[in-house]
C-alpha cells in the first residue's frame, strides 16, 4: 500500500482525530446498483468476471479517491481462472493471509467480509503509477463454489 509519508505528520493527526477521510463527506456518493450499473462498476475497475459469478453486492463511492465494493460468488475453478485473469494485470501475484482482511473495510448491510469463515485476503497496485488498488478476499461458500469480496480503491 502507498505510504502517507508525503503528508505532514501534524495533518495526519488532525485527520486522524477528526475522524475525516481526507473527502467531504457531500463530495461522496454511492452508485445505485442496479444490474447495468454493476456492469459499469466492474468495465470502470477493468475486471471481467466469468459467466458464473453471480454478483450479489456492489457500490461506487464517487469522491476524491473514487472506490468499489463488489461481492461474487463463483465456481472454484472460476475463481482460478479470474484470479489468474487478474495475475495476468497485475504487477504481482497478491499472496493471501488472513492479516490483510481488514483491507477489505468494515461491515455494513450487503458487504460482509469478517463473517465470512475462511476469508484470506490480498492486495494488488491495479494501476501502472500505483494510484489504484485492488484487494481481494475469496472464501469457501460451499457446494465447490467461493465467495469473493473485491475492493477497489484509487489513492
Amino acid at each position: 500500500m502507498k505510504s502517507m509519508s508525503r503528508w505532514p505528520l501534524p495533518f495526519l493527526l488532525l485527520l486522524a482525530a477528526s475522524g475525516c477521510d481526507a473527502a467531504p463527506s457531500q463530495d461522496r456518493s454511492t452508485m445505485a446498483t442496479t444490474g447495468a450499473d454493476k456492469t459499469a462498476i466492474l468495465k470502470r475497475i477493468g475486471l471481467t468476471p466469468p459467466p458464473s459469478a453471480q454478483i450479489e453486492y456492489a457500490d461506487y463511492t464517487n469522491g476524491m479517491d473514487d472506490a468499489a465494493r463488489l461481492l461474487l460468488v463463483m465456481p472454484q475453478g472460476d475463481w482460478t481462472a479470474f484470479l489468474a485473469g487478474i495475475v495476468r494485470r497485475a504487477p504481482r501475484a497478491p499472496e493471501f493471509g488472513e492479516d490483510l482482511n481488514f483491507a477489505l473495510g468494515p461491515d455494513r448491510q450487503g458487504w460482509n467480509p469478517n463473517a465470512a469463515r475462511g476469508l484470506k485476503t490480498g492486495q494488488v497496485a491495479w494501476s501502472v503509477n500505483e494510484s489504484e488498488y485492488l484487494n481481494i478476499g475469496v472464501a469457501p461458500a460451499g457446494d465447490g463454489k467461493v465467495r469473493v469480496f473485491l475492493f477497489w480503491h484509487q489513492t
